[in-house]
């Protein structure tokens, strides 16, 4: 297929790979050849700072508050009032999904009344509304190398 201009597959396994993602989505299986990478926790953070050109060029070590969720500390991570606790979720039974059977299919969705959670919190802890935890802001040295670029 060269100079026609068809850029669309490169070849045979590639046809079959657009076969197998179209599988792997649909029923969670497909080709092993292609693994997909995750990215790596904390790959996403990202905080703006405005230094001069002299921090850029040289570089500098600075400190920087950085907003960071933690455990509740006041209902333990739990989301319940102190002295209550979660119950499992009446609709699901505790285990975050509805089944519902129409005809000759099962369908299994997540659970409306408690999100996928399993639980409800009928009493939720006033410092973190229910959900366990808490913004805090944690202070970290950063170091800014020399020759950063705008951007970096």
């Amino acid at each position: 297929m060269k100079g026609t201009g068809f850029t669309g597959f490169r070849g045979f396994e590639d046809i079959f790979s657009t076969f197998g993602d179209i599988f792997e989505d649909f029923f969670g299986f497909g080709t092993t050849q292609r693994r997909r990478t995750r990215a790596r926790p904390g790959a996403d953070l990202r905080y703006d700072l405005k230094i001069s050109f002299h921090e850029a060029a040289f570089g500098k070590e600075i400190e920087i508050e950085i907003p960071k969720n933690v455990l509740c500390e006041v209902c333990n991570g739990t989301g319940a009032k102190p002295g209550t606790y979660p119950t499992h979720c009446p609709s699901c039974k505790g285990t975050g999904q509805v089944t519902r059977s129409q005809g000759f299919f099962t369908i299994s969705t997540t659970c409306g009344h408690c999100h996928g959670e399993g639980n409800i919190i009928p009493h939720p802890c006033k410092e973190c509304r229910g959900h366990g935890r808490v913004r805090k802001t944690k202070k970290i040295q950063a170091k800014i190398p020399p020759g950063v670029d705008t951007g970096s």
